[in-house]
């Protein structure tokens, strides 16, 4: 028998880290059946008396506390960064020149087994409408064919197909992924981005920022609850009796 509270415990159990994106009823029947393979794991555990053996009770220790630390920090600092649209769009007006996207090259290009099969791209690459065509294509499917090369990402990539002009087809260029071929399509001039365009970048980096603040701030705080006494003759013997010393039940 496997409940509802079964699950819940099992979740709540689990490092924030690890916890699975349950989004569907397949994803709910994943999480029952490790939960069950969990179930039959402790009770065989149980039945050998494995906690009992010093080396498993020490990994076991050490496990919990680095899942209540990570609860810790999901709780008192991940937890605790503000996403809503105010605080974004606040964070997003304080920095709004570092989402503006630089001049970018427009390239059809793809990247084929063999020289051959690249060398028969380039020729209908070439042919204007046959690129279009193309083009048309992964624009409609989302493909990986379309790619905007900046100078920050790739400066000799970028100048390359800048000094080719728009209509040039470069290649085919051995890589270690195949043969790469590319039809230059456009210049891409820089210009600002409106808050939707870049929001999803915005959270991240906002949640990173202002995550990595508490974080800072949870670990000053702690660092101020705890009171460090260091013990000067304990610390000098422990340097004059050597190494070993530290294996000594002293």
């Amino acid at each position: 028998e496997y409940r509802v509270a079964d699950v819940l415990g099992a979740w709540a159990r689990l490092s924030p880290v690890y916890r699975p994106r349950v989004a569907t009823a397949d994803d709910v029947r994943d999480l029952v059946a490790n939960g069950l393979f969990e179930r039959l794991l402790r009770l065989d555990a149980a039945a050998r008396g494995l906690e009992a053996r010093p080396d498993v009770a020490a990994r076991l220790a050490a496990e919990r506390e680095r899942i209540a630390v990570s609860h810790l920090v999901a709780r008192e600092v991940y937890g605790r960064v503000p996403v809503d649209t105010l605080t974004l769009l606040r964070f997003y007006r304080a920095h709004e020149a570092d989402w503006a996207l630089p001049t970018r090259m427009r390239a059809l290009t793809l990247v084929l087994d063999d020289r051959a099969e690249a060398e028969a791209m380039a020729v209908r690459l070439r042919d204007a409408a046959a690129a279009e065509s193309l083009a048309a294509r992964a624009r409609r499917a989302g493909s990986s064919w379309l790619e905007d090369v900046r100078a920050d990402a790739d400066s000799a990539r970028f100048a390359r197909l800048a000094r080719a002009g728009t209509g040039t087809v470069l290649g085919p260029e051995e890589t270690p992924a195949g043969w790469r071929v590319s039809r230059v399509l456009a210049v891409l001039p820089g210009r600002a981005r409106t808050f939707d365009e870049c929001q999803p970048e915005l959270l991240q980096r906002w949640y990173d920022e202002d995550g990595e603040r508490r974080m800072q701030e949870l670990l000053a705080r702690a660092r101020a609850a705890v009171r460090v006494e260091v013990r000067a003759a304990a610390l000098e013997r422990l340097v004059a009796d050597g190494p070993g010393a530290l294996r000594s039940p002293r």
